[in-house]
């Protein structure tokens, strides 16, 4: 790997006492603090010029990205078995619902129809059940806490937070890829970025222990991550660059399996852990597979993760607004969604992934 200079630490955080006095560190109880400085990947700090996004989270995860989505997962959506009862005009009329029905305003926000939307999509896959009893050993977690450590070159990373919606299964998820494949990705060379480090905007904290948590107990009955739902944020402190949305996906993503990998597995990975995930901003929506092949992530040879990435598939063109009623007269302006793009990639990536099992 690429040597790079060592960066300008960020200043520790103050540490206090009961009666608001100082502590001063340990030096010798801190001797962690002494060695490793730990990038923090918070999302809402990217205020640099610098964006490369998913190129970078590519490189952060040691993943090989490939463009779409696998052809044998978008083949579940041609399947008889996976086709909800009109399933055109059951999407459009959860469109219509988002849009203009939830609210008695005259259009609702961004934040409220996005959530809507996902919300509904959601329930129309589980309305699937009969047929479908998988979806019913699955539930919905929100504000769960995640943290996962992980070490490429002489840094040491770690990804921390609350993603928003998660999907938890009993059953993991299938490989995508088998053993052959696995191995392949050995062949692919990582991209650099080369006289810029890689992780010239991320936040450096000094920090005195390891984290690794799925944000789950031990005992919990669901302790698989099947599919992330992110929304994009309206609050313009924290909006992303699109680019900046896609590598939160993958992070988190990544994240996710590394913490389940070292809770299964320990610091070896038997066998590639895999997880799905779904991002919107209420119109276009973005889909992602994420197989962890291995938690070897210090050097740049070896076995590579692998990433599938759909990216901004249109729901819609776009929602025309509700009739104009004026004086008992109502002005002829249909409401409809203008040219519905209901492709195989986005029915089987918001339906028919949630109907992969283990048995699959």
């Amino acid at each position: 790997m690429t040597a790079w200079p060592p960066s300008i630490p960020h200043p520790c955080t103050l540490l206090l006492d009961k009666t608001g006095h100082k502590i001063q560190p340990n030096i010798k109880a801190n001797i962690f603090w002494l060695i490793f400085e730990l990038s923090l990947f918070f999302f809402i700090i990217f205020n640099f010029r610098f964006v490369p996004g998913v190129r970078q989270a590519a490189w952060l995860t040691k993943s090989k990205v490939i463009s779409g989505l696998p052809p044998h997962l978008l083949s579940l959506a041609e399947m008889p078995e996976n086709q909800l009862p009109d399933q055109n005009e059951r999407v459009q009329n959860t469109i219509k619902h988002a849009r203009f029905w939830v609210t008695t305003e005259a259009r609702p926000g961004k934040e409220i129809y996005s959530n809507t939307l996902l919300l509904n999509l959601l329930h129309l896959c589980a309305t699937q059940r009969s047929t479908h009893p998988a979806i019913g050993r699955r539930i919905f977690a929100e504000k769960y806490s995640l943290a996962a450590t992980w070490k490429r070159g002489d840094d040491l990373f770690q990804i921390r937070g609350q993603n928003g919606l998660l999907q938890s299964s009993m059953d993991p998820l299938p490989e995508v890829c088998g053993k052959q494949e696995v191995a392949d990705t050995s062949n692919h060379v990582l991209e650099t970025f080369y006289p810029v480090s890689p992780t010239i905007d991320l936040q450096q904290v000094c920090v005195y222990k390891e984290m690794s948590s799925t944000g789950f107990t031990d005992d919990s009955p669901y302790p698989h991550a099947h599919t992330l739902y992110f929304l994009e944020s309206t609050e313009r402190q924290y909006r992303l660059h699109p680019e900046q949305f896609k590598a939160k996906m993958m992070m988190f993503t990544f994240g996710n399996a590394l913490a389940r990998a070292h809770k299964l597995y320990g610091s070896v990975l038997d066998c590639p852990i895999t997880i799905q995930a779904v991002g919107t901003n209420g119109r276009i929506f973005q889909f992602l597979v994420f197989q962890l092949n291995t938690t070897d992530l210090s050097g740049d040879d070896g076995i590579k993760n692998q990433v599938w990435l759909d990216e901004d598939i249109e729901l819609y063109d776009f929602a025309k607004v509700r009739p104009l009623i004026k004086k008992k007269q109502v002005k002829v302006t249909d409401i409809f969604i203008e040219d519905s793009t209901f492709s195989g990639r986005l029915i089987n990536a918001t339906l028919g992934n949630q109907f992969r099992n283990h048995n699959t």
